[in-house]
C-alpha cells in the first residue's frame, strides 16, 4: 500500500450543505433514497438494481468504504440535515497525483448546484494534499453531469464509445479532467 492521504471527515460547503463521511449507519437513509428514485438513478448507475433492501444497501456502502483502490473517501451529501446522495473521492493515486470523483444526488435536488459546490469544496481540499488533477467519468447521455464537469473547468480528455460497465452493459463514456 502506498501513502495514505487523509481528507476531512466533514466538509461544510454552506450553512445548509455539507459532505459527511459515509458510514454503515447511513444505510437506512440511502435505501430510502434509492427506493424512492430507483427508475431515475438506474439510468446512469449500474449498481442500483443490486440495492434492493437494507442489507444490500449496507453492502453498497461497505464496498465503497473498503475499496481496494488507493485513498478512497466516500461522503453522504447532506442538505438541511437530510441525506440527499453520495459523493466519492473514489481514489487518489499518489503516483499520478490524480483523484477520481463520482457522485449521485436525488433527482429532487438535481439542478441546484449541489454537485458543482461539492466539487469546488473538494478542489480546495485536494489542492491542499498536492493533488494535481481530478478525473470525472461521465456517460455521454448524461448531459447534466457533462455540464457539471465543464462548469468545474474540466476538459474532455477521452471518449470510450463502448465502455463495459460492471453489469456487463456498455455505454459511451466521456472522461473529463480538471487541472488544479
Amino acid at each position: 500500500m502506498g501513502v495514505v492521504i487523509e481528507l476531512r471527515s466533514h466538509i461544510d460547503i454552506s450553512p445548509s450543505l455539507s459532505l459527511q463521511l459515509l458510514q454503515l449507519d447511513d444505510a437506512g437513509d440511502i435505501w430510502q433514497l434509492v427506493q424512492r428514485h430507483r427508475a431515475e438513478l438506474a439510468k446512469y448507475l449500474y449498481w442500483v438494481d443490486s440495492v434492493n433492501n437494507l442489507a444490500t444497501t449496507r453492502r453498497y456502502i461497505e464496498q465503497r468504504l473498503t475499496s481496494e483502490l488507493p485513498n478512497p473517501h466516500w461522503y453522504k451529501i447532506v442538505i438541511q440535515n437530510r441525506t440527499a446522495g453520495v459523493f466519492g473521492v473514489k481514489t487518489i493515486n499518489e503516483t499520478s497525483n490524480c483523484a477520481e470523483l463520482g457522485y449521485w444526488v436525488s433527482p429532487q435536488e438535481q439542478g441546484k448546484g449541489i454537485v458543482s459546490s461539492a466539487i469546488q469544496a473538494l478542489i480546495t481540499e485536494l489542492k491542499s494534499k498536492q493533488v494535481a488533477h481530478i478525473k470525472l467519468d461521465v456517460f455521454a447521455e448524461n448531459k447534466a453531469s457533462q455540464r457539471v464537469a465543464e462548469k468545474a473547468g474540466a476538459k474532455l480528455i477521452a471518449v470510450e464509445p463502448n465502455a463495459k460497465l460492471a453489469n456487463m452493459r456498455s455505454k459511451a463514456l466521456l472522461t473529463y479532467q480538471i487541472e488544479l
